[in-house]
């Protein structure tokens, strides 16, 4: 994330957004390995399994999930759309990336050291932007 923390600080908003995507797709993959899942082949693969895995669970919330789809989306859009990623939007998502990762991290360190079961706590509920007409 400190990557992507540079791109948005140069002006390159869809390659932060890219670099923060890729920050939420580590912590899945972590999460799964954690929990002894497989791995998909593909991220769609990886997303499904982290919602049946970890989400359904209650392991961790569906308002922090959602960051998921949101990331993915401006990934995508800034990779392969016709519309550039607004410098607000790439922010907004760094900073509900940063809350996913560490809600992640808590989870999983303290499944890690204790039995104890976490709450699972919401970082943030907000709605994900339009996807553009071309996608």
């Amino acid at each position: 994330m400190r990557a992507a923390a540079v791109l948005l600080e140069n002006g390159l908003p869809g390659e932060a957004g890219g670099r923060t995507y890729y920050a939420i797709y580590s912590a899945i993959r972590a999460a799964l390995l954690a929990r002894g899942v497989r791995e998909g082949r593909r991220h769609q693969g990886n997303h499904r399994l982290f919602y049946e895995h970890i989400v359904h669970k209650g392991l961790v919330g569906e308002s922090t999930a959602r960051v998921v789809g949101r990331a993915h989306f401006i990934r995508l859009r800034s990779d392969y759309g016709d519309e550039e990623t607004k410098d607000e939007d790439a922010r907004a998502l760094l900073a509900q990336a940063q809350g996913f990762v560490k809600k992640i991290e808590e989870v999983f360190l303290l499944q890690t050291h204790k039995s104890a079961s976490p709450s699972a706590k919401d970082v943030d509920t907000s709605e994900p932007p339009e996807p553009p007409e071309s996608l």
